[in-house]
């Protein structure tokens, strides 16, 4: 459980940092594109709302399966594929739906989000790529948990048994 929770933690770091610098650094973007619907104050609650549900996207969708199989490969392709697809379902819906919104802008948020689900997800699959995969169940009744044994990052585990 404790894994689970410093993946989130962590996600939720690196994704907020991210965020933080791309939208400081955009927003005269978004201005001259979207002009007045951009809002002068951010709804602070709904976009903790936001975050918290996306990050929790990104690690069951992206860093857990990636750990799970034991590949960097998989935690890249899963954070872009989970980018991409919930970028785009934003941006394509309000292209279709809203008269001021711009091309320039879904394009460069589809490309944004894509680019920044990986950089989230890309530490974690580097620093964990030499711990071994998390084995399958052998019976659908019999769960396998893995749980680290000393220092972070030291590939030494202990594995316990649970069936139900």
């Amino acid at each position: 459980m404790l894994r689970y929770v410093i993946a989130y933690l962590a996600t939720a770091v690196i994704f907020l940092g991210v965020d933080f610098v791309w939208l400081s650094r955009a927003i005269g973007f978004y201005k001259s594109e979207l002009g007045d619907m951009i809002a002068d104050k951010p709804n602070l609650a709904v976009a903790a709302i936001f975050y918290a549900i996306y990050v929790a996207g990104i690690v069951v969708l992206a860093v857990l399966p990636a750990l799970r199989e034991g590949s960097w490969i998989t935690a890249v392709l899963s954070g872009a594929v989970l980018g991409l697809v919930a970028y785009a379902t934003y941006d394509l819906t309000n292209l279709a739906t809203l008269r001021q919104w711009s091309v320039t802008v879904a394009v460069v948020d589809i490309g944004a989000g894509g680019l920044f689900s990986d950089l989230n997800v890309l530490p974690d699959a580097v620093t964990n790529r030499t711990q071994p995969a998390l084995p399958a169940a052998t019976k659908a009744s019999q769960i396998e948990l893995l749980n680290p044994v000393g220092p972070a990052r030291s590939g030494i585990w202990r594995s316990t048994h649970c069936t139900f």
